[in-house]
Formats: structure tokens, C-alpha cells, sequence
């Protein structure tokens, strides 16, 4: 069994690890006129409180996902790290397959079979021959519902968590996106996706099993599948006996840092400072004010590099940033970090270490100007930006049968694409200027990665 940590990228707040082979390929391709076109969402809810969506798109390819409310924000003091080894032994052994077992049948029906974790939500995915979903799937219910941890495999998978920490060590955005949810949140969203070094082998299978039998439970699961027979798939959680009915109390919420924190991470190897400032923006429970920020967000523009000929030319960050005419590459854009609750809405920037106090005030100017109002050919075009960003993720089953998981989980249900765009056609101008007003209002939090010497403390960006 291999392991594999995702590249990080300054958005991204998700760790997985892997198993998979190649799928086989069909010998027939459909002509796309006899193409079926895929059938309404079906919902059903067992009785031990478990949530299954599923939609027969007719593809040759099958894929399940599981996400259950258990992502780092849910460890406390006793066992902070938790979510990172859980996800890093995915696949080991079970109650009822061992390692090699799940392996190689995951392998021999040409499946992909991989965990990953956000703050929020522990998630498992698979992708194999619609033909081999049925075996395919039983492997996976037994890594998320009837996991072993036996003590030894616990210990063998200590030097993959070690690999795991010496590339989160040398990864940059990962590491300030780390750093700036330290910065803003009080609680369990200022937790890292990663154990301490200092920790590994602490976390114990005693622990392992508490958390996973009060937070892995059918309350706080979803199965989002597409391309699965739903009577098929409602028939094998019906009898799958094993998943609790109780629920875990989510404890005391997160709060955002409103006094503005502020963390360093000094990186000398690296060849570019990164900054990231952000403000409180709203969860995902809040549909309409959470797609606001997302028209915000490409209003000043997302995150590229300046290269010739690039988009960044063409942002309000970006022309404000070419203005100060750098000498080196950079790179700005406007992000957002959505959680089920609230979230992050901010600026992050790369530059040159000599560079970085004049580019990153440059897009703090930028956002402040947000506030005295936005055209409305400039809120049209970022409109379009929105539906398009929603539309590309819809184009992509894995990502929609994800995105239906962790919508029932925040908002109580799916949010549908013509739902979505009409919401985005609701945002007002004023609803911007709402937002931009408290852009520059509320006091930021701060976060700096790599040679910091003559990065600018967030006391001198607000004078």
C-alpha cells in the first residue's frame, strides 16, 4: 500500500492518503447519441440517522464518497493529531479484511480508494468499474466503519507520518494556511491538519477508538455516491449493522480572533516570502452571504503568477500590485475558507523577501478602495466568474458526489447548481458594499511564511 500527501496549494486545506490502480479500460465507448442522461438526485435516510444521496449518471466509472463530521476542529487538549494518523492509516487493517486484502481487491477491480481531511469533515472516497462497486464498497465500509488499529500497524505507520511531516515541513502554503487559522480562530479551527512531531506515537488506540465511535456515526455521516444503483446502495447500509446511532456533542464553537492575531514562521530556504490577511466571512449555513464573499473574491481577483499575458493583469489586486512595479515575481489574489459555521475572507501574497511590505500594501489599499462601491459591469463580470468557478466543479462527479456530502452536513441539504445561480443573481450591489464596509472596518488577522526580516507587522498595515 502506497501513501501520498496532495500538493498543497495556498487554498487548499485538505490532506489525503492513497491506494489505487489503474482502472481497466471499457472496451466500448457509447456513442453520444444513445447517452443516457443522468437521473434527479434520490435521497433516502436510514434509521440510524445515516444520509444517502445518490444519482444514476449511467457512467462507466462508479463513485462513493463518505464525509462524516470528524475533521480536525472536533480534537481537543488529550489529542490533538488524531485526524491526521486516522486518515494516514486508512486501509490498514479491519475487523473484517486485513491490509493485504483490501489492497489487492481494491486493486485487482481497478479502484481508487483514498481518505483526506479538512477542519471540518473527515472524507472518503472511492472510484473504481461500476461493475466492481459492490465488492469496491464493502472494503470501504470496513475501513471507515470497523477499523482495528492494532498497536503494531499503529507503530509501522509512524515513518509515513514522518515523510508526511517533512513535506508538510518544506511546503510554504501549507504551512501559512496553517498559521493564519492559528491567527484567527480560537478553538478547534485554529487546529493544524498535521500531529506534531513531538506527538507521533502518542496517539494511542484507545483514542483512536473513542473518537471514531462518537464521531464516525450515522448522524454525523453522509454517502453521496454517482453512477450506483440507489435501492442497490440504500440496501447495503440497511444491513450494514455496524454504524452507531448515537451523537457526538460538537462542543463549544470556534470564534474568530476579532482583536487581529498574528503569526510568524521564519522559513530561511525559502526564495519567497508568502502573506496572507483575512477577516471573519460567513459558514456555509449562510448560502446567500457566503456566495457574496465568493463574488468579492473575483472582484479583486483570485491568485495568479505574473507571467506574460496573464490574468492577473486584469485584477483590481493585481493592476494595484504592477503598479508598485516589482522588480521580481509575484503573485496576489483574494481566497476564501468556508466552514460550517463561519470562515476566512482574505488576501494572500507571494513576493520577493525585499518586496513584500510594498505589494502586500498595495492589496490592503486595494480592499480598503472596495468599500467606496464597485461598477456594475465589475459585479457582472464576477458574477459570471462564480457561476463559472460552481459549473466547473459540477463537471466533475467525484467533486459533486463531495460537494452533496458536505452540503447535507452544513446546510441540511443539497444545494443545487440552478439554486446556486440564482442566489449569485440576488447579490446586490449593496450586499457588496455590505461586505466591503466591513472589510475595512473589522481588524484582520495576520499570517507570514519564509524570510521575514522586512515583512511588515499587521500594526504597520493599519496605520
Amino acid at each position: 500500500m502506497t501513501s501520498r500527501l496532495a500538493l498543497i496549494a495556498s487554498l487548499k486545506t485538505s490532506c489525503s492518503r492513497a491506494l489505487s490502480a489503474q482502472a481497466a479500460a471499457r472496451p466500448q465507448i457509447q456513442n453520444s447519441q444513445n447517452r443516457q442522461h443522468a437521473e434527479e438526485l434520490r435521497t433516502t435516510i436510514l434509521e440510524n440517522g445515516l444520509t444517502i444521496h445518490s444519482r444514476e449518471n449511467h457512467s462507466p466509472i462508479s463513485r462513493v464518497v463518505i464525509v462524516t463530521k470528524a475533521g480536525a476542529r472536533y480534537e481537543n487538549g488529550s489529542n490533538l493529531g488524531l485526524t491526521h494518523v486516522l486518515r494516514s492509516v486508512a486501509g490498514l487493517t479491519t475487523k473484517n479484511s486485513s491490509t493485504f486484502a483490501i489492497t489487492k481487491n481494491i486493486e485487482w477491480v481497478g479502484g481508487n480508494l483514498y481518505a483526506a481531511s479538512t477542519r471540518d469533515h473527515l472524507i472518503y472516497t472511492l472510484e473504481c468499474n461500476r461493475d466492481h462497486v459492490a465488492l469496491a464498497v464493502g472494503f470501504m465500509n470496513d475501513i471507515v466503519f470497523a477499523p482495528e488499529f492494532r498497536p503494531w500497524e499503529l507503530e509501522d505507520a509512524i515513518p509515513r507520518l514522518r515523510v508526511e511531516l517533512a513535506l508538510y515541513k518544506n511546503n510554504q502554503a501549507a504551512r501559512l494556511m496553517d498559521a493564519l487559522h492559528k491567527a484567527s480562530f480560537r478553538g478547534g479551527l485554529a487546529n493544524s491538519l498535521f500531529i506534531r512531531p513531538e506527538l507521533l506515537g502518542k496517539i494511542k488506540q484507545s483514542q483512536l477508538k473513542e473518537f471514531s465511535s462518537s464521531h464516525i456515526t450515522g448522524p454525523r455521516t453522509v454517502v453521496s455516491a454517482m453512477g450506483v444503483d440507489h435501492e442497490r446502495l440504500v440496501h447495503v447500509y440497511k444491513n450494514l449493522t455496524k454504524i452507531p446511532s448515537s451523537s457526538a456533542d460538537d462542543g463549544s464553537a470556534s470564534r474568530f480572533n476579532a482583536s487581529g492575531g498574528e503569526v510568524r514562521v521564519e522559513m530561511p530556504k525559502c526564495r519567497n516570502t508568502m502573506v496572507a490577511l483575512a477577516i471573519e466571512a460567513s459558514g456555509l449555513a449562510n448560502q446567500k452571504e457566503a456566495l457574496a464573499f465568493e463574488v468579492v473574491k473575483h472582484i479583486l481577483g483570485m491568485s495568479k503568477a505574473r507571467v506574460p499575458y496573464s490574468e492577473l493583469t486584469c485584477t483590481k489586486l493585481g493592476q494595484a500590485a504592477l503598479a508598485s512595479k516589482p522588480a521580481h515575481p509575484f503573485s496576489v489574489g483574494a481566497f476564501t475558507a468556508a466552514y460550517s459555521n463561519t470562515g476566512l475572507f482574505g488576501v494572500a501574497v507571494a513576493a520577493h523577501p525585499k518586496e513584500i511590505g510594498s505589494v502586500v500594501k498595495t492589496a490592503v489599499a486595494t480592499v480598503r478602495c472596495l468599500s467606496q462601491g464597485v461598477s456594475d459591469a465589475e459585479l457582472s463580470a464576477a458574477k459570471l466568474k462564480a457561476k463559472y468557478a460552481i459549473a466547473k466543479r459540477e463537471s466533475k462527479a467525484t467533486k459533486v458526489a463531495r460537494n452533496i456530502a458536505i452540503q447535507q452536513l452544513t446546510q441540511g441539504a443539497p444545494l443545487s447548481y440552478e439554486h446556486a445561480v440564482q442566489v449569485i443573481d440576488s447579490i446586490s450591489a449593496q450586499d457588496i458594499s455590505s461586505i466591503a464596509q466591513k472589510m475595512s472596518r473589522v481588524k484582520p488577522s495576520i499570517a507570514a511564511t519564509g524570510i521575514l526580516y522586512d515583512t511588515p507587522h499587521l500594526d504597520e498595515l493599519l496605520q
